[in-house]
Order: structure tokens, then C-alpha cells, then sequence
């Protein structure tokens, strides 16, 4: 029993260091949104593709209101301005981005949601 709690707790240290030390990139390709997730800047760990007629809406982060909502994180956390994309359809519908430039990838998604 010692022996499984030791692990989960080592997966559980490994998982935020790494965490810590990633970083996410967006792009807007066509009509998704890319998600890239790279540990340590060079390492791909995980992406995602959202179609862009699936985002209901983009908030600015705030963080009494929006900490109270499951939300699927894709950011990192109080380093960047972040914003909560809103999906209409999917299990995960709330995710946390920071991009680098976040009006810019706003300003691509809504032109993209305007010119269908």
C-alpha cells in the first residue's frame, strides 16, 4: 500500500515540475485552432484542434468567476494573461489558453467566425 501511494506521489511531483517548466503554442490553421503542448520548450507532449465553428465564445479570465466552473487547462497558470474558451459541443466545454499575442489569436478566430 506504501508502495502505490509513494508512486502516485512521485507521478504527482514529475507531472507538475514538468507542468511548470512547459509551454503551449496556438495557431490558427484554416478554420481550427491548434493547440501544441511541448515540454522543456522542445519536447511535443500533446496537441488539440478545435474547430472554430465549435467556439461558443472567448472570455478574458476572471478569476472569482471563472475558477468556480470545471475547466480543462491548456495554459499556464497566473503567468499570462488567459482567457476561457467556451465550446458548444464536446465533453471538455471551458478551456484555460495564454497565448503570447492573445489579441491577435482572438482578432484571427472572430474574422474566421465572420467569414464562414
Amino acid at each position: 500500500m506504501i508502495v502505490i501511494i509513494v508512486g502516485i506521489l512521485i507521478t504527482l511531483v514529475l507531472f507538475s515540475v514538468l507542468y511548470v517548466f512547459s509551454t503551449f503554442k496556438y495557431e490558427v490553421f484554416g478554420k481550427d485552432l491548434t493547440i501544441r503542448w511541448k515540454l522543456l520548450k522542445y519536447i511535443p507532449f500533446n496537441s488539440r484542434k478545435i474547430h472554430v465553428d465549435n467556439i461558443q465564445t472567448i472570455n478574458k479570465f476572471i478569476f472569482k468567476k471563472d475558477t468556480l466552473y470545471p475547466t480543462d487547462i491548456w495554459g499556464n497558470l497566473f503567468i499570462k494573461k488567459g482567457f476561457i474558451v467556451i465550446l458548444e459541443k464536446g465533453f471538455i466545454k471551458r478551456i484555460y489558453i495564454t497565448p503570447d499575442n492573445p489579441d491577435l489569436l482572438v482578432d484571427k478566430i472572430r474574422r474566421i467566425e465572420n467569414n464562414p
